[in-house]
């Protein structure tokens, strides 16, 4: 074999093994959005906008957020700030840097509430069903305000009501 078809061959050698590492450095994702939540978290509610899912778990007494997203090699999570479980109304936000897009998300639990009613700043409303925990979540893609959530059981007055 001449000097120059061992150097093709070397260099096509060398080429085929620093795209089997670059493939093999991507982080393996999960099977499903679920799986991007730590150990130990019960899902307790979800909505999907798109192609992600935006999962609220109960983890370690708390309300956790979590966007899954999917990717070369599965599903990714990215967390937001966790906030008590007995919180009525919380609101979080992706700001749209890499692989996820901008996502605003209200999530909270209202026991006892038979559904959720999610006011946004441009006029839009949300009716979410609580899970039987009533743990709620509404998102949507871009980053917008809440103008305000009620939790309604029934005929009656409201259960709870979040106003900014």
């Amino acid at each position: 074999m001449s000097p120059a078809a061992r150097w093709c061959s070397a260099s096509a050698a060398l080429a085929l093994v620093v795209a089997v590492a670059a493939v093999l450095s991507i982080p393996a994702g999960a099977a499903q959005p679920a799986g991007t939540l730590p150990e130990g978290a019960r899902l307790a509610a979800s909505h999907t906008v798109g192609d992600l899912e935006v999962l609220v778990a109960v983890h370690e007494g708390r309300l956790l957020t979590v966007i899954a997203f999917p990717g070369r090699r599965g599903w990714h999570g990215v967390d937001l700030d966790p906030v008590p479980v007995a919180t009525v109304a919380a609101v979080s936000a992706t700001p749209g840097a890499g692989p996820v897009p901008p996502v605003t998300a209200v999530y909270g639990r209202v026991p006892g509430a038979e559904v959720v009613l999610v006011r946004w700043e441009d006029g839009t409303r949300d009716e979410v069903p609580p899970a039987r925990d009533g743990t709620y979540v509404a998102a949507r893609e871009g980053l917008i305000g809440v103008a305000g959530v009620r939790a309604l059981a029934g005929d009656g007055p409201p259960v709870a009501e979040v106003t900014p």
